[in-house]
């Protein structure tokens, strides 16, 4: 099996915080092996965090209440899709 990495030339977690300029830090790494047509592919994952907790808190806070804005959108969009269903079922007159 071939080792191909695909990688930008200046690696992300060099680059400063886009938030507050501080520098940036790997805080975890994974390995994650995928069956593909063609046999395995092994991705390594990074998980880059800022190193100004203060940053890193604000950042991760805007993130929850992003996920709770999609998951309220989402909502709403099974919502709809039922009434529809349930429309679409009704004989119409």
């Amino acid at each position: 099996m071939s080792k191909k990495i695909i990688a930008s030339p200046t690696p992300y977690f060099k680059e400063p915080c886009d938030r507050c300029g501080s520098k940036k830090i790997i805080s975890k790494t994974w390995n994650e092996t995928i069956t593909t047509f063609n046999g395995k592919s092994i991705i390594e994952h990074s998980q880059i965090v800022c190193s100004d907790i203060i940053c890193q808190k604000a950042f991760d806070k805007k993130l929850l209440e992003e996920a709770k804005k999609r998951e309220i959108l989402k909502a709403g969009r099974l919502a709809d899709a039922e009434a529809r269903a349930r429309l679409a079922k009704q004989p119409r007159a």
